[in-house]
Parts: C-alpha cells; structure tokens; sequence
C-alpha cells in the first residue's frame, strides 16, 4: 500500500530575544531545564550590566500574557560559568506575586509557578542580587498536568508536542502541499481560529496562548475522502518590537545619522511585518531617570526634540525612553528605555 506524506509549512521565525548578547543556549538544555511536565512556550535571554552608583541595579521586564485557571512556570537558566546572580520575579505592575529567589532563607529556588484567576497580561522581571553582572534566560512555559483540557489525544506524548509558533492578532501564513493527490480538492481548519486561503496559500488567525491544531483533508475529484493530518501549532503574543533611530537599537549613533531624524522607528523580529504598529509617545532625556523630559505625542519629532538631539555633542550620551506603541490588537505597551552615544 502506498503511503501518503502531507508537507504542512509554517512561514514562521521563533522568538528571538534581540537586545539580549549571551551566548546561544541550546533548547534542548533548556526544555531539560523547564521540566519535561511543562510546555516551553517563550524563553528570553537577558544580559544585564553590573550597576553603578546612579543606577546601583538594572533590571529588564518583559510581559507575559496568562490565560485564566492554567498553571504556567517560570524557570532561570544560568550558566555554570556565572555565578548564581539572577533574580526571577512576576510582577502585576508594583505588586510582587512570586519571585525565583527567598531573600529572607538566602535561597535559589530556581523556579515558581502561578495560576491567575483571569486572563491577564502580567510582567517577567529579571534583576541581579547586588547589582552585579548577569547573564541568564527566563523560560515562560504551561505545566501539562494541570492543562491537559488544551491539547488534543493525538499528542501522545512530550516528544510529539509542537515547535512551529502562530502569533495573535496577525495574518499567520502557511503553505499546505500534498503528494499523491491530483484532480481533487483540500479543506483546511483550525481547531480555536480563523482560517482562509485557498491553493496550497493559507492564513491562519488565532486570539489566545496555548495549542491549536490545523486540520487538512484532502478529497478525490468524486469528492471521495482521500486523506486527513492533523498538526499542532504552538500559540503566542508577538514579541515586542525594538525600537531605533535611524536603525540604530542603543549604543553608538554618529552626528550625521542623528541629523537625518524624523521620528524614531520599530523593527520586529524578521519575518513579521511591522504594520499596524503605532507610535502612542515617546520622551528623550540626558538621563535614564532625568525628570527633564524632552517629549512627543504621536510618532514624529516635536520642535524641542529636534533642538534637543542638534544640541547633542560627540561623546554625550542620551536616551529614547517612556516609549508607549498601540499593538496591531489595540494594546497599549511600554518598551524599555534605550541609551545612545553620540560619536
């Protein structure tokens, strides 16, 4: 008997964490790492730089998005390398819900897990005990035991679970391809989605984390059923662009590529398009804390940012920062602050 193969494509890229520099950690060492009860949803690598007497600890926050009554992990990977630095925390805005490290017993606990009565967005920070160096990955996963509702039967175990990503709110592209078939015709669904396409091109749309499954059935020309397979996608919120100037992200920028400015620019990981982002505000400022601001509504330049940034002489240093971008859903968020030196 001849076997049919099915060729499900996903036009995707995985997260990638831009500002971070560490050295690449396999996935397989993290996976060992998060636990084999719990589905790796997102990891974030994080370097951070020893702090100063001006900014004694740096910290970086990343959100996270929690749907209700599922019990997600969160798991710090650091290098034998390095000594055990890193703090792991998940903050609701001010308030502290949990936390990798017991300040009172002096203990490492590695990881915590959280479970939130609504769906919610919430914020990963992660900081170093005494302002020192650290470089560290933050692992955002859902524990399995607790979430077995999610996923479907025809997982039959870890090593099947899905590694292609869907992101929310976007046009997700796909390209399905069969063998064996010809003169016949394909159906494709999504088990929590929208999906439209036709001739191999399709476009899948989903609205919550977790797994969904597409479906493709292929027919004879008589309408006869040919063939049926089923693949699991992984479902998550689109990391958060990165926002530059001139294509600049931090550190060095010229006098002449600062000349140039007219409003500053967002860059997403490739393979994602960046329409549909919008610019709500952003402030500079001569300091990361500076209570002197120099700020725009909007995404282009005002007057005094212009004299602000044709002011700046070589050597100085500056920052983009209180930057507030709308989400192709209509999400209000903050990106960090980014500092430039002018050379």
């Amino acid at each position: 008997m001849k076997h049919i193969v099915w060729t499900l494509l996903l036009l995707y890229v995985g997260s990638t964490e831009v500002l971070a520099q560490c050295t690449e950690v396999p996935k397989a060492m993290l996976e060992q790492q998060n636990g084999l009860d719990a589905l790796l949803i997102s990891d974030y690598q994080v370097r951070l730089k020893e702090g100063t007497i001006k900014r004694p600890v740096r910290v970086r926050r990343i959100e996270v998005d929690l749907e209700a009554n599922i019990k997600y992990r969160f798991t710090l990977y650091q290098p034998d390398s390095l000594s055990q630095e890193a703090v792991l925390q998940l903050y609701d805005h001010s308030e502290l819900l949990a936390t990798s490290y017991d300040r009172v017993a002096g203990t490492d606990l590695g990881q915590f897990e959280f479970v939130s009565e609504e769906d919610v967005t919430l914020q990963m920070v992660m900081s170093s005990k005494a302002g020192k160096r650290i470089c560290a990955t933050a692992l955002f996963s859902m524990v399995l035991e607790d979430t077995t509702t999610v996923f479907d039967s025809r997982i039959g175990s870890l090593d099947e679970m899905p590694r292609e990503v869907l992101y929310i709110g976007i046009d997700n592209p796909i390209k399905v391809a069969a063998s064996g078939v010809s003169g016949g015709y394909l159906e494709v669904s999504v088990s929590d989605g929208e999906v439209n396409g036709a001739q191999g091109d399709y476009v899948v749309r989903v609205t919550k984390p977790g797994v969904v499954f597409v479906k493709v059935t292929s027919y004879e020309r008589d309408g006869t059923l040919h063939e049926e397979s089923v693949t699991p996608f992984i479902v998550q919120s689109i990391p958060d662009p990165v926002v530059n100037i001139n294509g600049v992200t931090g550190g060095n920028i010229t006098l002449f590529q600062l000349s140039s400015v007219r409003q500053p620019q967002l860059t997403l990981i490739p393979g994602l398009h960046k329409e549909g982002y919008e610019m709500v505000e952003f402030a500079f400022s001569r300091l990361v804390n500076s209570t002197q601001l120099y700020p725009s509504r909007g995404d282009q330049l005002s007057e005094r940012q212009k004299q602000f940034l044709q002011g700046l002489q070589e050597g100085e240093e500056f920052y983009l920062r209180n930057v507030v971008i709308r989400t192709p859903g209509g999400e209000l968020r903050d990106l960090p602050a980014v500092r430039f030196k002018v050379n």
